[in-house]
Order: C-alpha cells, then sequence, then structure tokens
C-alpha cells in the first residue's frame, strides 16, 4: 500500500541509518521504484490508447449487416 509508505518511512530512514552508507541506498531505492512505476504506468496508458484507437478504427470500418430484414413469426405445433 503507497499509503502506508509515509508511516513507515521514518522506521526505514532509522533501520537504514544504521548501515553505513544505507540513507543513500534507500534514497535510490525511492528512487528507482518510483521510475519504475512511472514507466510502468505510462507503459499501461500508451498500451490502452493502442488498444482503444484500434478498437473506434475497427468499429467505424464494419460494414453495417442487419440481423434480420423482416419479422417472421414461427409456426405453431399442434401439440398432442
Amino acid at each position: 500500500n503507497p499509503l502506508l509508505l509515509a508511516q513507515l518511512r521514518p522506521r526505514l530512514e532509522e533501520e537504514f541509518g544504521r548501515i553505513p552508507g544505507g540513507l543513500q541506498l534507500l534514497q535510490s531505492l525511492f528512487a528507482n521504484v518510483r521510475t519504475s512505476l512511472l514507466h510502468g504506468l505510462q507503459l499501461i496508458f500508451l498500451a490502452s490508447a493502442v488498444i482503444m484507437c484500434g478498437s473506434v478504427i475497427l468499429n467505424v470500418l464494419l460494414k453495417n449487416v442487419p440481423l434480420r430484414r423482416h419479422h417472421v413469426p414461427e409456426p405453431e405445433v399442434p401439440v398432442g
């Protein structure tokens, strides 16, 4: 949950602060996660936009074919 990160950040900074160079490692980790999420969301948005445009073009190019020309009642079958 990304909202918990704000609550866990002081604890993470405390734990990473115990390691030499840990705070720089934590900042690098946050930057890499942010970049990865950004690229992932951009890729998903781009793929969705391409699929949507393809669907709209396909819908425009489809021929309008009626399913039935006339309503024909089905003949009644005598029971018995």
